[in-house]
Protein backbone atom coordinates (compact mmCIF):
# COMPACT_ATOMS: atom_id res chain seq x y z
CA UNK A 1 0.00 0.00 0.00
CA UNK A 2 1.54 3.21 -1.27
CA UNK A 3 2.89 5.27 2.15
CA UNK A 4 -0.10 8.33 1.19
CA UNK A 5 -3.13 6.05 1.17
CA UNK A 6 -2.17 4.56 4.30
CA UNK A 7 -1.92 7.72 6.01
CA UNK A 8 -5.02 8.85 4.48
CA UNK A 9 -6.70 5.81 5.43
CA UNK A 10 -5.55 6.41 8.90
CA UNK A 11 -7.26 9.44 8.86
CA UNK A 12 -10.43 7.97 8.02
CA UNK A 13 -10.09 5.40 10.90
CA UNK A 14 -9.64 8.15 12.98
CA UNK A 15 -12.38 10.45 11.81
CA UNK A 16 -14.72 7.81 12.95
CA UNK A 17 -13.26 6.25 15.97
CA UNK A 18 -11.54 8.73 17.57
CA UNK A 19 -12.17 12.03 16.60
CA UNK A 20 -15.17 13.31 18.42
CA UNK A 21 -13.39 12.08 21.67
CA UNK A 22 -10.32 14.03 20.78
CA UNK A 23 -12.21 17.10 20.26
CA UNK A 24 -14.06 16.73 23.39
CA UNK A 25 -10.55 16.95 24.71
CA UNK A 26 -8.91 19.13 23.11
CA UNK A 27 -11.99 21.77 23.36
CA UNK A 28 -11.47 21.17 27.58
CA UNK A 29 -7.45 21.52 27.41
CA UNK A 30 -7.93 24.79 25.35
CA UNK A 31 -9.12 26.27 27.93
CA UNK A 32 -5.82 26.13 30.18
CA UNK A 33 -3.55 23.66 28.60
CA UNK A 34 -0.36 23.43 30.38
CA UNK A 35 2.19 20.79 30.04
CA UNK A 36 4.09 19.26 32.40
CA UNK A 37 7.41 18.43 30.79
CA UNK A 38 9.28 18.88 28.08
CA UNK A 39 10.92 15.93 26.08
CA UNK A 40 13.58 15.25 23.85
CA UNK A 41 13.24 12.05 21.80
CA UNK A 42 14.59 10.76 19.21
CA UNK A 43 12.78 10.66 16.01
CA UNK A 44 13.74 6.52 15.20
CA UNK A 45 9.97 5.57 13.93
CA UNK A 46 10.08 2.67 16.69
CA UNK A 47 10.36 5.03 19.42
CA UNK A 48 6.98 6.24 20.34
CA UNK A 49 7.15 8.26 23.99
CA UNK A 50 3.26 9.03 23.93
CA UNK A 51 2.32 5.45 23.68
CA UNK A 52 4.64 4.11 26.49
CA UNK A 53 3.84 7.17 28.40
CA UNK A 54 0.70 6.23 28.07
CA UNK A 55 -0.55 10.14 27.82
CA UNK A 56 -2.98 12.31 27.14
CA UNK A 57 -3.55 15.34 24.57
CA UNK A 58 -1.77 18.69 26.31
CA UNK A 59 0.44 16.75 28.89
CA UNK A 60 3.94 17.37 27.47
CA UNK A 61 5.90 19.24 24.73
CA UNK A 62 7.77 16.61 23.07
CA UNK A 63 10.90 17.75 20.64
CA UNK A 64 12.25 15.13 18.06
CA UNK A 65 15.68 14.76 16.46
CA UNK A 66 18.06 12.89 14.77
CA UNK A 67 19.70 11.22 17.73
CA UNK A 68 17.89 12.95 21.05
CA UNK A 69 20.19 15.60 21.00
CA UNK A 70 19.97 19.59 23.00
CA UNK A 71 22.69 21.51 21.37
CA UNK A 72 25.41 23.03 24.57
CA UNK A 73 24.44 26.89 24.97
CA UNK A 74 27.93 27.67 23.78
CA UNK A 75 27.68 26.58 20.83
CA UNK A 76 24.56 28.37 19.67
CA UNK A 77 24.48 32.25 18.46
CA UNK A 78 22.35 34.79 17.15
CA UNK A 79 23.30 32.77 13.68
CA UNK A 80 22.82 29.16 14.96
CA UNK A 81 20.32 29.09 17.04
CA UNK A 82 18.32 25.90 17.35
CA UNK A 83 14.95 24.23 17.96
CA UNK A 84 15.75 22.63 21.13
CA UNK A 85 16.90 26.08 22.38
CA UNK A 86 13.43 27.55 21.99
CA UNK A 87 11.67 24.85 23.06
CA UNK A 88 13.14 25.19 26.49
CA UNK A 89 12.41 28.43 26.71
CA UNK A 90 8.93 28.59 25.60
CA UNK A 91 8.24 25.49 27.97
CA UNK A 92 10.41 26.20 30.69
CA UNK A 93 10.04 30.11 31.14
CA UNK A 94 6.73 31.09 28.91
CA UNK A 95 5.08 27.65 29.96
CA UNK A 96 7.06 27.49 33.50
CA UNK A 97 7.45 23.99 32.82
CA UNK A 98 9.26 21.74 35.70
CA UNK A 99 10.37 18.92 34.58
CA UNK A 100 12.68 17.99 31.28
CA UNK A 101 13.28 14.57 29.91
CA UNK A 102 15.98 13.14 27.26
CA UNK A 103 15.20 9.79 25.75
CA UNK A 104 17.34 7.94 24.55
CA UNK A 105 16.97 4.31 23.02
CA UNK A 106 18.67 1.15 21.93
CA UNK A 107 19.92 0.67 18.24
CA UNK A 108 20.21 4.43 17.66
CA UNK A 109 20.70 4.09 14.00
CA UNK A 110 21.74 7.71 14.32
CA UNK A 111 24.05 7.51 17.56
CA UNK A 112 25.51 4.34 16.10
CA UNK A 113 26.81 6.08 13.07
CA UNK A 114 28.21 8.59 15.48
CA UNK A 115 29.75 5.92 17.45
CA UNK A 116 31.64 4.45 13.88
CA UNK A 117 32.40 7.64 12.43
CA UNK A 118 34.01 9.28 15.76
CA UNK A 119 34.97 5.87 17.67
CA UNK A 120 36.05 3.77 15.26
CA UNK A 121 37.04 5.58 12.13
CA UNK A 122 39.19 9.09 12.38
CA UNK A 123 36.95 11.85 14.23
CA UNK A 124 38.68 14.93 12.56
CA UNK A 125 37.59 14.10 8.67
CA UNK A 126 35.75 16.26 7.55
CA UNK A 127 31.58 15.47 7.66
CA UNK A 128 30.04 14.34 4.42
CA UNK A 129 26.49 15.58 4.72
CA UNK A 130 24.14 17.88 7.36
CA UNK A 131 23.77 14.27 9.49
CA UNK A 132 27.52 14.15 10.00
CA UNK A 133 27.74 17.48 10.99
CA UNK A 134 24.79 17.59 13.32
CA UNK A 135 26.36 14.62 14.78
CA UNK A 136 29.71 15.09 15.35
CA UNK A 137 29.04 19.00 16.64
CA UNK A 138 26.26 17.96 19.10
CA UNK A 139 27.87 14.48 19.67
CA UNK A 140 31.22 15.90 20.74
CA UNK A 141 30.76 15.68 24.41
CA UNK A 142 29.46 12.26 24.02
CA UNK A 143 32.92 10.95 22.21
CA UNK A 144 34.74 12.37 25.00
CA UNK A 145 32.76 10.99 28.15
CA UNK A 146 32.65 7.64 26.19
CA UNK A 147 36.67 7.49 25.49
CA UNK A 148 36.63 7.97 29.32
CA UNK A 149 35.42 4.00 29.72
CA UNK A 150 37.87 0.93 29.49
CA UNK A 151 36.94 -2.06 27.92
CA UNK A 152 38.53 -3.95 30.70
CA UNK A 153 35.62 -3.71 32.80
CA UNK A 154 33.42 -3.93 29.98
CA UNK A 155 32.89 -0.01 29.46
CA UNK A 156 30.90 0.24 32.86
CA UNK A 157 32.64 3.70 34.02
CA UNK A 158 31.75 5.17 36.61
CA UNK A 159 32.04 8.22 34.44
CA UNK A 160 31.16 11.96 36.43
CA UNK A 161 28.87 14.08 34.64
CA UNK A 162 29.15 17.60 35.44
CA UNK A 163 25.83 19.78 35.68
CA UNK A 164 26.13 23.36 35.91
CA UNK A 165 23.93 24.95 38.49
CA UNK A 166 22.70 21.06 39.55
CA UNK A 167 23.93 18.20 41.31
CA UNK A 168 26.34 15.88 39.29
CA UNK A 169 26.35 12.43 39.79
CA UNK A 170 28.22 9.38 38.54
CA UNK A 171 26.78 6.84 36.07
CA UNK A 172 27.39 2.96 35.73
CA UNK A 173 27.04 1.97 31.92
CA UNK A 174 25.35 -1.31 31.60
CA UNK A 175 27.29 -2.63 34.75
CA UNK A 176 25.21 -5.80 33.79
CA UNK A 177 26.83 -5.86 30.30
CA UNK A 178 23.42 -6.69 28.68
CA UNK A 179 24.00 -4.14 25.71
CA UNK A 180 26.22 -3.84 22.63
CA UNK A 181 28.88 -1.61 22.97
CA UNK A 182 26.86 0.84 20.87
CA UNK A 183 23.64 0.82 23.28
CA UNK A 184 26.30 1.26 26.45
CA UNK A 185 27.38 4.64 23.62
CA UNK A 186 23.86 5.85 23.75
CA UNK A 187 23.10 5.67 27.60
CA UNK A 188 26.18 8.02 27.50
CA UNK A 189 24.81 10.23 25.03
CA UNK A 190 21.73 10.47 26.65
CA UNK A 191 23.18 11.01 29.90
CA UNK A 192 25.38 13.34 28.25
CA UNK A 193 22.21 15.87 27.21
CA UNK A 194 21.58 16.40 30.85
CA UNK A 195 24.77 18.51 30.93
CA UNK A 196 23.85 20.10 27.57
CA UNK A 197 19.97 21.16 29.03
CA UNK A 198 21.77 22.44 32.11
CA UNK A 199 24.24 25.15 29.99
CA UNK A 200 21.50 27.78 29.09
CA UNK A 201 21.56 30.77 31.33
CA UNK A 202 17.64 31.07 31.53
CA UNK A 203 17.40 27.75 33.26
CA UNK A 204 20.20 28.73 36.08
CA UNK A 205 18.00 29.74 38.99
CA UNK A 206 15.42 27.20 38.40
CA UNK A 207 18.07 24.57 38.48
CA UNK A 208 19.36 25.79 41.44
CA UNK A 209 16.46 26.86 43.48
CA UNK A 210 14.35 23.25 42.60
CA UNK A 211 12.02 24.48 40.11
CA UNK A 212 13.15 22.43 37.54
CA UNK A 213 14.06 18.95 37.42
CA UNK A 214 16.11 16.98 35.03
CA UNK A 215 15.32 13.25 33.98
CA UNK A 216 16.87 10.72 31.60
CA UNK A 217 14.78 7.43 30.18
CA UNK A 218 15.96 5.05 27.78
CA UNK A 219 13.64 2.54 25.90
CA UNK A 220 15.17 -0.51 24.28
CA UNK A 221 13.65 -1.55 21.41
CA UNK A 222 14.03 -4.82 21.34
CA UNK A 223 12.10 -5.82 24.56
CA UNK A 224 9.71 -2.53 24.96
CA UNK A 225 11.09 -1.99 28.62
CA UNK A 226 11.72 1.68 29.48
CA UNK A 227 14.83 2.33 31.77
CA UNK A 228 15.30 5.32 34.01
CA UNK A 229 18.29 6.42 35.27
CA UNK A 230 18.41 6.36 39.22
CA UNK A 231 21.07 8.95 40.26
CA UNK A 232 21.13 7.00 43.94
CA UNK A 233 21.70 3.93 41.75
CA UNK A 234 23.67 5.38 39.45
CA UNK A 235 22.44 3.38 36.41
CA UNK A 236 19.41 3.24 34.27
CA UNK A 237 17.05 0.93 35.80
CA UNK A 238 13.83 -0.55 34.14
CA UNK A 239 10.95 1.35 35.29
CA UNK A 240 8.51 -1.26 37.10
CA UNK A 241 5.88 -2.08 39.97
CA UNK A 242 9.16 -2.48 42.22
CA UNK A 243 10.86 0.53 41.42
CA UNK A 244 8.44 2.71 40.87
CA UNK A 245 8.87 4.36 44.63
CA UNK A 246 12.18 4.38 44.38
CA UNK A 247 12.32 6.24 40.75
CA UNK A 248 9.40 8.55 41.90
CA UNK A 249 11.52 9.56 45.47
CA UNK A 250 14.92 9.81 43.16
CA UNK A 251 14.11 11.75 40.78
CA UNK A 252 13.57 14.70 42.79
CA UNK A 253 16.74 14.94 44.75
CA UNK A 254 18.78 16.36 42.64
CA UNK A 255 18.94 20.11 44.33
CA UNK A 256 22.64 20.93 44.76
CA UNK A 257 23.36 21.09 48.36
Amino acid sequence: MPVIEKMLNGILRYNKASKANSLKKLIEINKNIQPKAVIFSCMDARVRPNRFLDDDLGDHFIVRNVGNMVPDASTLNQNTVSTEAGALEFGCIQKNVKDIVVCGHSDCKTVNMLYDTCIQQKEDEPSKSYLEMWLKLHGRDTIDMFKQLKPSNNYAGPLLFEIENYKSFEAYIDPENKFSITDKFSQVNCLQQLHHISTYPFLKLKLMTGQLFLHAFWFDVHSADVYMFSRSRKQFIPVSQDNYEHLLVDSHEQIPK
